[in-house]
């Protein structure tokens, strides 16, 4: 094949992940994470100094860079992705041709990778960006330790070792073993669990290599510059609060290491595992036999290829557990297993996508395979140029349908607001070319309006200035807008159930359109004014985290502020107990926390419990997610 047919693989890494640059996004769940940890870092915030997390700041290292080049937007994060994408792509599609993996397999493996890994991971998101450094640093430690000589031919043992190394081997080597380790560290430190399962896989590699070659240089110098690189990045944090935040099991952290989960998890699902794990089985089975097993343990190339694909397999098994949101995050191990398989359909049949031909139909087989992936973006267009009929519940005779589409009835009272309607927020970069529901555009809007963000008076007491912005009424009938009311009836907390009225949501009752804020005819509120230069004091319990650099706001930074506010996983007890102390005696000018019933504590209903006390709800709508279930509530100091 030409040079340039044979870079067809690293073709489809680029432009699969290219294709993000080219779209609108809607708001995405938990994006406000990759947000927050990108932007302190472009601030000059150090971590565990300014702000606490319950990893590495590894998965932020990037984004971060990119702020500082595109500036601080959600666009930012979404090239710092491509980024990451490309350079985890070629890593994978330089590991398989390290292992002597055949073009036809190999570029079968990368569409794979593509279909199933990249085309759906176009945000940063730390359960993905951890594997994608690991990946990168195996394929680095497999140029160190060279284990390919040569695929296996049919009934002949290759040798058992690697070629006499070039001259300059040795340095190379060195530099390979010295960007493994880092990369490797960095997945570590960017979560525990998948760097660590990583970081088995590579200890496998190396072990392996030297019980091979009986020489232990590679390995000794693998680890020993993994554990330099480990002591030269978290000694400088250990002066601030790093043995507190970084979670490794100790208290108030709880591990999610649970054998019986993954035991459980591993026989009651995991089908596409144990799948792929009986194919690996009957391939070695199959090996073994033609080959004779001495000659196929003692193939460095086979044994590492193997190593690497159970390896993926079981990091996945694992990671599925220990890292369960997004519920498919681990199907990284598809393309790793894909081309083991195939691989070894190619030794065992003679049968090889070495032809133009062949290559066509193996591709398009995986194309269907993964139809899924890109069909859910065509449809989305195609929807919309060929709209569908509505949906019939009772035919042109007057009888009951039942269908896939009507069988259920629903039962969810929840306002939802349809995603075809979402829009973009006017005049605010840092959300450029993302949208979301109408209700949050407008509660943006109505938010920098507000006094405390444009030097107006500001209420005092437990009444609003002029009329209600949420509407007419907060007993549970509709806003004069038209939107639903979102229930709060039996609001829950986290030592209990603390009971609500009901809380709508959008619209405005206003008279003022240009501003809902201004005082109502014939009122005489009370009112205080921040002082000139100061900028308002505000806690964000949302996931509207690019507001503090659209609205200009100041929010808690130490070495004991959590970076986000999940109880749990980066918030705790006593840290929520600070900040409601510090809501009873008016820390804040304002606070945004998002209510979100079904999740568990994602933002402290503690907080909002006493949120509900000590500040006066002025205002609130839906927040940015899919489906739109959460509100955002907006509290002013009384």
């Amino acid at each position: 094949m030409t040079s340039v047919s044979r870079r067809s693989d690293a073709f489809l890494i680029i432009a699969f992940s290219l294709i993000p640059l080219a779209l609108h996004f809607p708001y995405r769940v938990n994006i406000f994470l990759s947000w927050e940890g990108a932007y302190r870092l472009y601030l000059g915030e150090v971590p565990y100094r300014d702000f606490g997390v319950p990893m590495g700041v590894g998965y932020w290292l990037l984004p971060a860079v990119f702020f500082k080049l595109f500036g601080p937007s959600m666009l930012s994060l979404i090239k710092a992705q491509v980024v990451l994408n490309i350079i985890a792509g070629l890593s994978f599609r330089s590991l398989l041709r390290r292992l002597d993996v055949p073009f036809g397999v190999r570029v079968a493996s990368v569409l794979v990778l593509c279909l199933s890994y990249i085309l759906v991971n176009f945000w940063p998101w730390y359960n993905n960006t951890d594997i994608l450094y690991g990946i990168v640093g195996i394929n680095l430690l497999l140029g160190a330790l060279a284990p390919a000589a040569g695929a296996l031919a049919a009934g002949a043992a290759p040798p058992a070792s690697a070629p006499a190394p070039h001259p300059d081997a040795s340095g190379r080597r060195f530099l390979y073993l010295l960007g493994a380790a880092f990369f490797l560290f960095l997945s570590f430190f960017t979560k525990q669990d998948g760097g660590f399962l990583m970081f088995a896989i590579a200890a496998a590699l190396v072990v392996h290599d030297g019980l091979a070659t009986r020489r232990w240089n590679n390995a000794l110098l693998f680890f020993g510059l993994y554990v330099l690189i480990a002591l030269v990045v978290i000694l400088p944090f250990t002066r601030y609060t790093f043995g507190y935040w970084f979670n490794h099991g100790q208290p108030p952290h709880t591990a999610r290491l649970s054998p019986r989960d993954m035991i459980q998890e591993f026989l009651e699902a995991s089908q596409w595992i144990k799948f792929y794990l009986l194919l690996v089985l009957l391939i070695v089975l199959a090996k073994g036999r033609r080959l004779g097993w001495k000659a196929f343990w003692s193939n460095r190339r086979e044994v590492s290829f193997l190593l690497v694909t159970v390896g993926i397999l079981g990091a996945a098994a694992v990671f599925q557990v220990t890292s369960y949101t997004p519920p498919d995050n681990n199907i990284f191990f598809h393309a790793f297993a894909i081309a083991y398989v195939l691989d070894g359909v190619t030794f065992l049949t003679a049968w090889a996508p070495d032809s133009p031909g062949r290559l066509a139909w193996l591709l398009a087989g995986v194309l269907l395979w993964w139809s899924g992936s890109y069909w859910k973006y065509i449809d989305r267009i195609s929807s919309r140029i060929f709209p569908g009929p509505a949906m019939a519940t009772v035919s042109p005779t007057g009888e009951n349908v039942i269908n896939e589409h009507t069988y259920m009835i629903n039962l969810d009272t929840t306002h939802y607001e349809d995603e075809s309607t979402w829009e973009q927020v006017p005049d605010m970069p840092a959300f450029k070319r993302i949208y979301m529901p109408p209700s949050t555009v407008a509660g943006i809007q109505r938010l920098r309006k507000m006094p405390e963000f444009t030097g107006g008076p500001i209420p005092v007491g437990d009444g609003m200035m002029g009329a209600n912005p949420m509407g007419a009424t907060t007993t549970g009938a509709a806003t004069t807008a038209g939107a639903k009311a979102v229930p709060d009836a039996a609001s829950p907390t986290d030592k209990g159930i603390n009971g609500g009225g009901m809380m709508p949501h959008g619209g405005s009752a206003n008279p003022s359109a240009s501003d809902p804020w201004a005082p109502g005819p014939g009122m005489a509120p009370m009112t205080r004014t921040l002082p000139a230069g100061v900028r308002p004091h505000v806690l964000n319990m949302s996931e509207l985290t690019p507001l503090a650099r659209e609205l200009n706001f100041t929010e808690d930074k130490g070495p004991m502020e959590p970076l986000w506010y999940h109880l749990g996983v980066c918030m705790f007890n006593r840290e929520a107990d600070t900040v409601c102390a510090r809501i009873a005696r008016g820390g804040y000018d304002l606070v945004l926390f998002e209510y979100v019933p079904g999740l568990n504590n994602f933002y402290p209903f503690r907080v909002r419990d006493s949120l509900k006390v000590h500040y006066v709800l002025v205002d609130s709508f839906l927040a940015p997610r899919r489906p739109t279930n959460g509100v955002v509530e907006v509290y002013r100091k009384k």
